[in-house]
């Protein structure tokens, strides 16, 4: 798979080792994979090449900085586009960003030794074979799903970006998501919870100067996964009464747990569970998941990141075949990776009788203009 102009091939694919073209670096790599084991010392067969154009282990600080962004998406992708089907079957746990452990290695194909570094510490002096990099025990859930017009809007911005500030932005954001899907014993879940929160402010703009961050970002997020549907109810703030649906309520909540954590609060991990909801499981990392996740395809879609002509096209296609916007919309939220399916499982629809999974004739003409933007 490729992801903008980086690409992803398992090295035991065939395609790999014809892509290498030269024996003598295919088996110095054969040699050094072996050097990857799980927790039982057998050698994996997962490890994967990832290469931004050609295929031609030249090293360059570019291509560092563009494969790392390739591969924050792709995490982003697998962790966040997994929870979404998650929610209606529990049994499919996404995986952990330790998952997809990326390095960097030098080499030349016959020099026998190997030298890796740890931190900031290089190490040295030990020849192939004689050092083993183990698995991690914490890679979480093996779902993967692939949202490929997720993946299409994210790689777009790292083909050829119109917007350089709005691409570095998002893929910072993508950068704080990998950081709260650590799964190892040394990362709490209170700290996640702080690194999410980064993540939105990131993905969102938030005004440094913004006084109610906690108002900015309830209402930023409800404009963007607009539903007509979503439930709405009142609290009373200080001394005023504020409307929100449930997703801005819950954006609150989440913002407020957040500055607990942050201004020295006590706050425990039972306070991260989230009870607004009809999933008994559910706490408010995994809403955090889930929001983030329709707000980037929302910010990707009303960005830059299909192009003007693609959004041009996407204007021509509501106007002509959905004059009724609010149809429109409709109809694209209720597509199987789309935010109302989550509402209806998460029981925030007002009528969630008229919210059913489009018919076979409304999916095919999703599917028509979807397939007429990628033209």
């Amino acid at each position: 798979m490729s992801i903008g102009p980086v690409s992803f091939l398992p090295f035991n694919h065939d395609d790999a080792r014809e892509k290498i073209n030269d024996e003598k670096i295919c088996q110095f790599l054969k040699k050094y994979f072996q050097s990857y084991v799980d927790i039982c010392l057998e050698e994996v067969n997962t490890v994967t090449l990832v290469f931004n154009g050609e295929l031609d282990f030249i090293p360059s600080d570019q291509n560092r900085s563009v494969i790392r962004k390739s591969v924050d998406a792709l995490i982003f992708n697998a962790i966040a586009g997994t929870m979404v089907n998650a929610i209606s079957n529990r049994s499919m746990g996404p995986p952990s960003s330790e998952a997809y452990q990326l390095y960097f290695k030098n080499f030349r194909p016959d020099d026998e030794y190997l030298g890796y570094r740890a931190g900031s510490t290089t190490h040295g002096g030990l020849r192939i074979g004689e050092v083993k990099f183990t698995k991690p025990l914490s890679t979480g859930g093996f779902f993967l799903t692939e949202d490929r017009a997720l993946l299409d809007g994210l790689a777009s911005l790292l083909g050829v970006p119109k917007n350089m500030e709005f691409m570095e932005r998002i893929f910072r954001c993508l950068e704080w998501f990998r950081y709260a899907h650590a799964d190892n014993d040394e990362v709490s879940p209170l700290s996640k919870i702080v690194m999410m929160a980064t993540a939105f402010e990131i993905a969102l703009d938030v005004p440094e100067k913004e006084r109610n961050k906690q108002k900015f970002i309830a209402e930023y997020i409800e404009r963007l996964i607009y539903c007509c549907d979503l439930s709405k109810s009142e609290r009373c703030l200080g001394k005023t009464n504020v409307v929100h649906t449930n997703v801005g309520w819950w954006a609150r909540d989440f913002y407020t747990l957040r500055n607990g954590i942050v201004h020295g609060d006590k706050v425990e991990e039972i306070n991260i569970q989230y009870d607004e909801t009809n999933i008994n499981w559910m706490d408010h990392l995994i809403m955090a998941d889930l929001m983030l996740y329709y707000c980037i395809k929302k910010l990707l879609l009303y960005n830059t990141a299909w192009g003007e002509s693609r959004r041009a096209r996407l204007r021509e296609t509501q106007r002509t075949q959905f004059p009724d916007w609010e149809g429109y919309v409709k109809v694209m939220e209720d597509v199987p990776n789309g935010p109302n399916r989550t509402f209806r499982d998460l029981g925030w629809l007002a009528r969630p009788e008229i919210r059913n999974t489009p018919g076979p004739d409304v999916n095919q003409k999703i599917r028509d203009i979807l397939d007429s933007l990628k033209k």
